[in-house]
């Protein structure tokens, strides 16, 4: 037993960032969090239960099996879960106070799941996070800093790689991971928190990693806190602190990793020389910890708080005996232990001294949110990293245009030269029809763009890197311009001169404009569901439906005159048909289609060569207004719905939920 709390003293690598700053400490009092579940029969199951503990500079580690709290105790520690009175009992205080409103904005966070853009290497990564989390200063001091992390996470090697996409090969898990963490010490945060931050890499990896958290705790004086299954012992050496949560979400054990072992053989549970600890504790938890302790099924039906029936919790402790080979006699409740014993009446102690001698009950002095960069800033960061990963990608910004090219060009051929003759408007308008309905149907596309990096937004934003409305304009700055307006652009060019439509440059701007209005009202419509929806399979299922919608409402497909009374409203909703009837308007109403008409009396065929109809009667016939009021009101109704689609989806944006 010597040898193993020999294991424990760290020798501390004092070299790498010296940033000491004033100790945080951050405590917990009598945690008790409840969630609701279900969806018809609404329950509610306890998370936390109970749960004190103290959390100082150096490593703390959150251990337990999977489903005990882990990460939602890590979540409230971090103040990055919503929650409402009745799901959360007890305190959280920093230094003997409630959170301050820019907690978020002082703290570091590194989901268990990497977020990162793959696009830029690890180095460019590391320099927008500072470039947007500190305040403004030279290139040089940032560039300095920036090499200084690379140094200390021993990135200096891949530095200038990139991190890699699903086409682009990157660096490694484990320097992501440490890219992460980098990107979080740009602002030399006292309070680090990870949630599993050794998930999914190698026991070598894992090693490296947890070492360097080893020497920013110790030589930064931070207080680092994160979550973790069953690490290796030569992991487990590097913590400081432990707290074992049961598979309730009862505290099990708290406080110094090297007395962890010496506490369980107090209990009469005694782990053997060549046992890794960790293994033994979660043993432990799990042979232990009976659904008996869970407490009394609950009063709405025959669950317990688990979620669990009677039937299942028989069966699962048949089970458990079964593979432990234990008696439900000889089980042990130790969460009841943990709260009657030695080290849970210190840690209580403690927790009222800090609760005393702090000022818990009155909030915080309410302080501007300021981020270090001004909103122009965050603009332009988030402009010029959404470039540069545009231009990184070749299947976007390449294959995109090149498509539209190929399109127009194969689609031009198809209407060559349409002539004013018996079938020309018949020929015009489907053209114009084809036109207007590709360039909606192209912006399906649109659907990703607030889906497809929603877990970066929604980390960096609670992380406090910038502002919601910055990120918006961004988005659409460099969604709009490079990949919806510019193939629109060339598209229309093409075909329009292709199909032999009206050589006259008013009439043609004036079809461009219009084609550049159906196509930002068609990716309004893919960027409002996709950020209300926020998965790219259901918002894609809603906004093909739309544009379906759209189509055949349009005015091709049937007369809009022949439409029941009832549904002939739904045209007016529809984006083909405010794109469709201004163009093709503009377009027959000076021309005379020309040609030979006949028709069978008697069986026999009527022919008359010299038959014209003029353009407008033909729009009439159609039910297309061709009056310069009703052109204008198309284009209005088009505006209209560019403003309330991106406006809508401006609001959800300015209101997402920044915590889980």
């Amino acid at each position: 037993m010597a040898t193993m709390k020999a294991e424990f003293e760290h020798s501390g690598d004092k070299s790498g960032i010296e940033d000491k700053g004033s100790a945080a400490v951050i405590s917990c009092h009598n945690l008790s969090y409840t969630v609701e579940v279900g969806f018809r029969k609404k329950e509610q199951r306890k998370i936390l239960q109970d749960v004190s503990g103290v959390y100082k500079p150096g490593l703390t580690a959150i251990m337990g099996p999977s489903g005990s709290g882990k990460t939602s105790l890590i979540d409230l520690l971090a103040d990055r879960k919503s929650f409402n009175e009745k799901e959360l009992n007890g305190n959280i205080l920093l230094n003997g106070q409630r959170f301050p409103n820019n907690y978020r904005l002082i703290s570091g966070y590194v989901v268990q799941d990497d977020v990162l853009t793959g696009s830029l290497t690890v180095r460019e990564n590391i320099t927008f996070a500072a470039n947007l989390r500190l305040p403004s200063d030279s290139p040089q001091n940032t560039k300095a800093l920036v090499d200084r992390i690379l140094k200390d996470l021993l990135l200096e090697k891949c530095g200038d790689s990139k991190v890699g996409t699903e086409l682009i090969k990157g660096v490694s898990g484990g320097e992501r991971k440490r890219c992460n963490i980098g990107m979080e010490l740009v602002i030399s945060p006292q309070i680090v928190f990870l949630d599993e931050p050794t998930t999914g890499l190698d026991a070598s990896t894992s090693l490296t990693v947890m070492k360097i958290l080893r020497r920013l705790a110790t030589n930064g004086n931070r207080t680092i806190v994160f979550s973790v299954h069953q690490p290796r012992f030569s992991i487990f050496k590097q913590f400081d602190c432990l707290h074992l949560l049961s598979c309730n979400g009862q505290t099990v054990y708290h406080g110094e990793v090297s007395k962890a072992v010496d506490y369980f053989l107090t209990t009469g549970l005694v782990c053997e020389s060549l046992n890794n600890p960790p293994d033994f504790f979660l043993d432990c938890i799990l042979k232990h910890d009976s659904p008996r302790f869970h407490g009394d099924a609950s009063k709405s039906g025959d669950h317990n708080e688990n979620g669990s029936t009677e039937l299942e919790l028989q069966s699962r402790q048949v089970n458990r005996e079964a593979f432990f080979n234990v008696n439900e006699s000889d089980k042990k409740d130790l969460a009841s232990i943990f709260r009657n014993s030695e080290e849970n009446q210190s840690l209580l102690k403690e927790c009222s001294d800090i609760y005393d001698r702090g000022d818990p009950v009155s909030n915080p002095a309410k302080t501007d949110l300021k981020y270090a960069a001004s909103w122009f800033m965050q603009f332009y960061y988030l402009t010029k990293r959404a470039m540069v990963n545009y231009a990184r990608n070749p299947e976007v910004s390449v294959i995109e245009l090149a498509t539209m090219a190929f399109l127009s060009l194969f689609c031009g051929i198809f209407f060559w030269n349409i002539q004013h003759d018996e079938s020309g408007f018949q020929n015009i308008y489907g053209a114009i029809f084809f036109m207007t309905a590709e360039l909606m149907w192209t912006n399906i596309a649109s659907v990703e763009v607030f889906v497809k990096d929603r877990n970066l937004f929604l980390h960096e934003l609670a992380n406090g890197y910038y502002q919601a409305s910055p990120f918006f304009f961004a988005k659409l700055f460099t969604d709009l311009f490079p990949r919806r307006l510019f193939p629109t652009i060339l598209f229309v060019t093409i075909f329009y001169w292709m199909c032999g439509l009206e050589a006259d440059a008013e009439k043609f701007f004036f079809c461009l404009f219009v084609c550049i209005l159906s196509t930002m009202a068609a990716c309004g419509v893919a960027f409002f569901f996709g950020v209300m929806i926020g998965q790219f399979a259901v918002a894609a299922a809603f906004v093909n439906l739309s544009y379906i919608t759209n189509m055949i409402f349009g005015g091709l497909m049937m007369n809009v005159k022949e439409l029941k009374p009832w549904i002939r409203w739904v045209n007016w909703l529809s984006i083909v048909r405010h794109s469709l009837g201004p163009i093709t308007a503009t377009q027959v109403e000076d021309i005379e289609f020309c040609g030979s008409r006949s028709f069978t009396l008697d069986n026999i065929t009527y022919s008359d060569q010299n038959t014209c109809e003029s353009g407008l009667d033909v729009l009439d016939q159609q039910g297309i207004n061709h009056d310069t009021g009703d052109l204008w009101l198309s284009i209005m109704v088009q505006i209209i719905y560019i403003v309330v689609l991106f406006g809508g989806t401006y609001v959800k944006v300015l209101f997402i939920k920044k915590r889980k």
